[in-house]
């Protein structure tokens, strides 16, 4: 069992090596094996939130990122998302929320 580092505030994924974000603003840009989130570039370049790559791994199923790096034994995203939301302000009814503006926007849309 590999011992805690720095979590990823996207999945939870609790064994990075540096803190996403700095005191400072700076980004890490280590990507998070876990969920593939990479401070600095999918936040900055591509403009997403932690909570909408969350929404987006998970609705993906939660699968490993990395292809180079092994998944460890005791890895459990469901326990680690559990983790990270319980520290943090709920994040689910925000995605329903953002879910719900979707859906009324596709329905005017279609009007």
């Amino acid at each position: 069992m590999k011992t805690p580092g720095n979590i990823c505030c996207a999945c939870g994924y609790r064994h990075l090596k540096l803190p996403q974000l700095s005191a400072s603003g700076g980004a890490s840009h280590e990507i998070c094996p876990s969920c593939g989130f990479e401070p600095g570039f999918t936040d900055d370049e591509k403009g997403q939130t932690f909570e909408q790559w969350r929404a987006q791994w998970v609705a993906k199923g939660m699968a490993w990122f990395s292809s180079g790096q092994a998944r460890p034994v005791d890895w459990n995203p469901v326990r680690d998302l559990h983790a990270l939301l319980s520290r943090k302000r709920p994040v689910l009814p925000a995605i329903r929320l953002q879910r719900a503006a979707e859906l009324r926007q596709r329905a005017q849309d279609v009007k």
